[in-house]
């Protein structure tokens, strides 16, 4: 019984907590809404979207999405919870202030990415649990994958 209690708490510690290990990085979790239909009521608000690993170095900052890496210029870096970079197209402004994720599109320059970002920013542990969600909604059988989310994510 204490190693069930031993493997919820370092569970906990997982989802609530970024790897101590982590350095000049930075993830940004984000999730969104989905379009639900009246006959998909039972189906879960959010949606996770992919994670971002952000390494904030002295003069820049480099981005990773999955096997994707690409470099930020144009950046204004205090720490690596407090700057933001404008895109080299001038198409958004991405950062985080204060540890919280943000992305803000340049609508007078591309009015045509109206709506087009409209992720929310979470916590790590809200991230989880929104997958976690969807595990359930996939089956009983998925849900295994949720024991497992915050040693993966």
């Amino acid at each position: 019984m204490r190693y069930v209690f031993l493997f919820i708490f370092v569970w906990l510690a997982f989802a609530f907590f970024d790897s101590p290990f982590s350095g000049e990085n930075i993830t940004a979790y984000t999730v969104r809404e989905t379009n639900r239909e009246a006959a998909d009521e039972h189906l879960p608000r959010y949606i996770t979207r992919a994670t971002t690993e952000y390494r904030v170095a002295s003069d820049k900052v480099t981005s990773k999405t999955g096997p994707f890496v690409s470099e930020l210029s144009n950046c204004i870096l205090f720490d690596k919870r407090n700057w933001k970079c404008t895109y080299d197209d001038e198409s958004a402004v991405v950062g985080f202030r204060q540890g919280e994720y943000f992305e803000i599109s340049n609508l007078e320059k591309f009015p045509h990415l109206d709506g087009f970002y409209d992720g929310i920013s979470v916590g790590r542990f809200r991230y989880i649990m929104v997958d976690c969600r969807w595990d359930w909604e996939d089956g009983p059988l998925q849900m295994i994958a949720c024991i497992f989310r915050p040693f993966l994510t």
